[in-house]
């Protein structure tokens, strides 16, 4: 818009648009009527005029009431309606007059609230005066008037300042921050890896407000790309006391991280791990001895070479390791004796001797006997062990 100084007094109640520029600095042109000019001297390109916007769409745009009625109590910069919006008057364009003629069902509109606010509607039935519009963020369809609608024909007539539409500006800069993030490496692991134990609704919602993975943080994502590492500091020591522990150790700032000790006390409890494995690998198992000595039993019989090898190895027992031996192969016998009880009971079920099932029965049946023979001499190779470490610890008192 090119103003002279021959038109300069008609300027006050003119329609235009105007920039504003959000609180997260999205900047977009908007519908707007001048209220006075600022200032007067100087060059024509440096003056300044005071607008107010006729679609405000948000709250610091919505014109004050009590600053044009009477008077606000707040100042300029603190009251949290616009005063009117001070902006060069080389930067104001064009009015938009709305085109109501290119409605159709469907069209996207800015359409006013109830809170004075104007926010994107779509219209869903055009009646003579009125048509009935649903807002993207309420439920529900809102009858309006004609003048209380906007029509939103094309990006170049009015660009809300919600965020929903990009210039190309936007898509390079996006890129940039795209091609940056690939250069930074964090060295402490990816931000918030510890969403995988969660459902990641903190990056979600970083997401949804611009964020892009990977890249930093603030405006121009060139914040930091680390996340906050926990610490953990001494139970009842004051900080002083934790920073001369840390100067004490040439200044190391992962003496106190939470990441690092973990990792120690992990490392450390692998290698207590692996000296217990060897420690159980290298000692002698009662148990094993009685399994494998039951199993071999079993496959070859009571043979005199067999019975001198259990007693060989009986012998070799410390007495705790043959009082357990002792109970638990009691327990065996026991569970064996009613295995045994159940098995005959069954036969007596399936007298058949031609079905599979008496078949499987009577085989069970002996080596289950087998087993428990097996059992009882073992009980007895200890209980003799025993006895007779007993005779000869009485015969070495006198």
């Amino acid at each position: 818009m090119l103003y002279d100084q021959k038109n300069f007094d008609t300027l006050e109640g003119k329609k235009c648009q105007a920039p504003h520029t959000n609180k997260w600095g999205s900047k977009g042109y908007h519908n707007a009527m001048v209220c006075n000019i600022v200032e007067q001297e100087g060059n024509v390109n440096e003056l300044q005029v005071r607008v107010l916007f006729t679609n405000p769409t948000h709250e610091e745009m919505l014109p004050c009431p009590y600053y044009f009625e009477t008077d606000c109590k707040f100042s300029e910069d603190k009251c949290k309606y616009s005063h009117g919006e001070i902006v060069k008057l080389s930067d104001l364009k064009d009015y938009v007059v709305p085109d109501f003629e290119s409605l159709k069902i469907g069209s996207e509109i800015l359409a006013k609230q109830k809170n004075m606010l104007w926010g994107r509607a779509r219209i869903k039935k055009i009646c003579e005066r009125t048509c009935e519009v649903k807002f993207e963020c309420a439920k529900g369809e809102v009858e309006l008037p004609f003048d209380e609608i906007f029509p939103m024909v094309g990006d170049d007539q009015i660009i809300p300042d919600d965020g929903s539409t990009h210039s190309s500006d936007d898509e390079v800069d996006i890129q940039e921050v795209v091609n940056i993030s690939l250069l930074n490496v964090p060295s402490n692991g990816p931000f918030g890896g510890w969403e995988k134990f969660t459902r990641g609704i903190g990056s979600k919602l970083m997401q949804k407000m611009g964020y892009i993975t990977g890249t930093g943080l603030g405006k121009l994502s060139d914040g930091r790309i680390d996340p906050v590492s926990a610490v953990i500091l001494p139970a009842g020591k004051s900080l002083d006391h934790c920073m001369n522990l840390r100067e004490k150790c040439g200044g190391d700032k992962n003496l106190f991280s939470a990441e690092k000790i973990l990792e120690k006390r992990q490392k450390r409890q692998e290698i207590r791990n692996q000296k217990f494995y060897e420690r159980e690998q290298n000692k002698r198992d009662v148990f094993k001895f009685l399994n494998d000595t039951l199993t071999s039993s079993g496959q070859q019989g009571n043979s005199p070479h067999l019975k001198s090898e259990q007693r060989r190895k009986i012998k070799n027992e410390s007495s705790r390791n043959l009082n357990v031996a002792s109970l638990k192969t009691d327990e065996d016998i026991r569970r064996t004796e009613r295995n045994l009880y159940v098995i005959r009971e069954s036969l007596t079920r399936h007298r058949d001797i031609h079905s599979p099932m008496h078949k499987s029965l009577v085989e069970r049946l002996r080596l289950t006997e087998q087993e428990l023979s097996s059992l009882k001499n073992q009980a007895q190779n200890i209980k003799n062990e025993q006895n007779l470490r007993i005779d000869k610890k009485k015969m070495t008192i006198f």
